[in-house]
């Protein structure tokens, strides 16, 4: 999974605390196909779908960054663009539904964990 998708782990360490009964996580699944069958049997309605949006150039820049061998720039490029036109119809269904959170990624984690908690707390019961 590439970077602006936080991983649901790290948010349930963060959050859970302080959230234990707002928020159900699931994964955010690579196609359409991998994602229906889970999304159409779930037996809760969902409050919220958090995505953290990440322009290519901050992506790449950011997974480069991390050092792991077999991380090259034309990877890299040919792993976003085919995440992107996997996962973006997943994206766009929550957003027609006005579900959807989108959260800027392009700037630093301090700030986007402020504003990922701020997305929390307006769904805080």
């Amino acid at each position: 999974m590439l970077c602006h998708f936080i991983s649901f782990d790290v948010i349930l360490c963060c959050f859970k605390p302080i959230y234990a009964n707002v928020y159900q996580c699931m994964p955010m699944y690579a196609n359409v196909c991998q994602f229906m069958p889970f999304y159409v049997i779930l037996p809760f309605q969902t409050k919220f779908v958090l995505f953290l949006d990440c322009n290519e150039g901050t992506c790449i820049d950011r997974c480069l960054g991390r050092g792991r061998k077999g991380d090259s720039l034309e990877i890299l490029k040919a792993r976003f663009v085919g995440h992107y036109r996997d996962s973006m119809p997943i994206v766009e269904h929550f957003d027609k539904l006005g579900s959807l959170e989108r959260v800027d990624t392009n700037r630093s984690v301090s700030d986007i964990f402020e504003e990922i908690k701020k997305v929390f707390s307006a769904y805080q019961t």
